[in-house]
């Protein structure tokens, strides 16, 4: 693997320095790939009993089976027609294809229930759980449609004041909390036991320790990402999941970045978080933003 690795690079720094304008390679190394391509066998989920804007019953149940029995007769393509379908989570193979025609909306569901039970991953080499993501404010343990600082529940503004985590840089009273407690962390409250979300200091050592790499399509998933590894081998996919802003979902596929539980005390209207695209940093988010969180636990 390291020769042939080895001697592709080799080959396309050969081209690239045989031309004085590498660009001018872009036809030749565009016509070298192959196209990506399905079997010639599709499905509408609308045939299968899917009903746009059915709120009440979510349809990924019908879109999971769809995708099973597509795998299952070797591979093809799953179509969502034009309309918003309210789903849950949804499970993609390999060789099917989730094809969103024009004018088609996937509106995942807001209720909990339907992303447990959680599934298997590894923070820093620990064995846990999580669950498909789902996305919070910060001290908030419920999802909800709207994230903004008027449907906050520990403030209204950036500056304050605030019923609870607030500091002297804040207006009103001041309680000096700058990390959640067990009540407001939302993986402690879901999962109980010793789960809990990051701290600051736990992300700024992932980020320094280990090599994140951006990932499109992570084991065949269709999901996009960063996968984390460090030294010893063992690794963690983080999904970018994006961010909601009021009712919009923005950067799904594009970034992720999720909670620390630590409070900028500088600035307390603002938590500290990790975020990603195909770079990676830490830095600071509005509290009210709807993150994406990552649980941890101590053996």
């Amino acid at each position: 693997m390291k020769k042939f690795t080895f001697f592709l690079l080799c080959s396309l720094l050969a081209a690239s320095c045989g031309s004085s304008d590498p660009w001018k390679q872009a036809d030749k190394i565009v016509s070298s790939m192959t196209k990506v391509s399905f079997p010639d066998r599709e499905v509408s989920i609308s045939d299968l009993g899917a009903v746009p804007g059915d709120s009440l019953n979510p349809c990924h149940d019908i879109i999971n089976l769809a995708i099973l029995n597509m795998s299952l007769q070797g591979g093809g393509v799953v179509k969502i027609p034009a309309g918003v379908f309210y789903t849950g989570p949804i499970t993609l193979k390999s060789n099917v294809a989730l094809e969103l025609e024009e004018g088609s909306v996937l509106r995942f569901s807001t209720d909990e229930s339907l992303y447990y039970p959680p599934v298997a991953t590894r923070w820093e080499g620990l064995d846990c759980y999580n669950t498909h993501p789902l996305l919070y404010a910060w001290g908030e343990t419920k999802p909800k449609e709207n994230y903004s600082w008027l449907m906050y529940k520990f403030g209204k503004s950036s500056s304050g004041p605030f019923s609870k985590y607030s500091t002297p840089s804040s207006d009103g009273p001041i309680d000096n909390k700058t990390v959640l407690e067990p009540e407001d962390d939302v993986a402690h409250v879901k999962l109980g036991g010793k789960w809990r979300m990051p701290t600051d200091f736990e992300w700024t050592e992932l980020r320094a320790k280990c090599t994140w790499t951006w990932v499109t399509n992570y084991n065949g998933s269709g999901i996009n990402g960063s996968l984390v590894k460090a030294t010893n081998g063992n690794s963690i996919f983080l999904p970018a999941a994006g961010y909601r802003n009021s009712s919009d979902l923005r950067g799904a596929g594009s970034s992720g970045c999720y909670w620390s539980s630590f409070l900028c005390a500088n600035y307390p209207g603002v938590a500290y978080v990790i975020s990603f695209s195909s770079d990676h940093t830490s830095s600071g988010s509005d509290r009210y933003l709807g993150r994406s969180v990552r649980p941890v636990s101590e053996l």
